[in-house]
């Protein structure tokens, strides 16, 4: 963390002239009520602003959900009975040379919105009640690859705005850089999760790693066609409903277009969890076959 570097954001009102400005170029039309905590102990301040819900859930951590909670650059806390405003966490060490604070505090406030109209709709006002709606965890999947496409976007603009940097520049490092590292993630997450039974994490991590993607098509760059991207691993484990879910999330670019697709959403995430539980099942039974079949000759 630059200590320097969280002095002068804070300073020159920096996150409020980026919001100001996120407002604007999304057009964006309501005022949620929020408030912007810095804090270097996430789990701290989660188990300060939770719901009655969300605190029973955090009392159960374990020291290795403590420790992952405070390695978050971000988080948001949606309103509950007891407090009507959002909190918007922030991880002091994303005040750094990269300026990962800006992407952050853009995937944070797209959150925020992206909640804010939901919450409109369903005509809720706090979180306990939210979990309950239809369309809830086609919201939540959404909003995380719609929160990494528009915290990238901005990162990427703001970037360039202060080191200057030529736009052939932010291609190469792109190219040369961002996609072979995120490819190689990718990767990793597919064969950590091969054996997991919970489709549901696998598909946030695939939704973040989409939303990524799109903006590398603006730079050129359509990867889910190249050769780097895992597309058979992907299929194989889930499904091409794996592969129709990034063409689907690329057409819900905003709220309004979103919610009008969720019930196809809906579908492609049950199609998911169905392929991954069917998968599952066969990499057992072969398992055990394999395992039977050893011990068949191994007594002879």
């Amino acid at each position: 963390m630059s200590i320097e570097k969280l002095k002068y954001v804070i300073d020159n009102n920096l996150l409020s002239s980026m919001y100001n400005t996120y407002i604007e170029e999304q057009k964006e039309t309501i005022s949620p009520k929020f408030k912007i905590v810095i804090s270097d102990n996430f789990y701290e301040s989660q188990l300060t602003f939770a719901s009655k819900r969300q605190l029973e859930h955090l009392q159960n951590f374990d020291e290795n959900e403590k420790e992952r909670s405070n390695s978050f650059n971000g988080y948001l806390l949606m309103p509950t009975n007891e407090r009507e405003e959002f909190i918007i966490l922030l991880n002091p060490l994303t005040f750094d040379e990269q300026n990962t604070f800006i992407g952050t505090f853009h995937h944070e406030i797209t959150h925020m919105f992206d909640y804010s109209k939901y919450m409109n709709d369903c005509g809720i006002i706090s979180e306990e009640k939210m979990f309950d709606t239809e369309y809830y965890h086609c919201m939540y999947y959404w909003s995380e690859y719609h929160a990494r496409k528009l915290g990238y976007t901005y990162l990427r603009k703001y970037v360039q705005i202060i080191f200057n940097l030529k736009q052939e520049e932010i291609v190469e490092h792109i190219k040369n850089t961002e996609i072979p590292t995120q490819m190689i993630h990718l990767n990793e997450c597919t064969d950590k999760y091969v054996d997991n039974k919970r489709a549901d994490i696998f598909i946030y991590e695939l939704v973040l790693h989409y939303g990524r993607m799109i903006v590398w098509e603006d730079y050129g760059f359509k990867v889910i066609e190249e050769d780097i991207f895992p597309k058979q691993k992907l299929i194989n484990l889930l499904g091409n409903a794996s592969i129709e879910l990034y063409n689907l999330l690329s057409n819900m670019n905003d709220y309004h277009n979103a919610k009008l697709k969720f019930k196809d959403l809906k579908n492609l995430i049950v199609q998911i969890d169905k392929n991954h539980s069917i998968n599952n099942l066969y990499r057992f039974a072969m398992y055990n076959l394999s395992k039977q079949m050893s011990e068949i000759l191994s007594s002879k």
